[in-house]
């Protein structure tokens, strides 16, 4: 499993989850 390439991708993921919070909360809630 090639860990730098899950470490990059997870770190990308935070960013997007705290940049588009407002955004992603309600599909999220949506979906669930």
């Amino acid at each position: 499993m090639d860990y730098e390439f899950l470490r990059d991708i997870t770190g990308v993921v935070k960013v997007r989850m705290s940049m588009d919070h407002e955004a992603i909360g309600p599909l999220v809630q949506r979906r669930g």
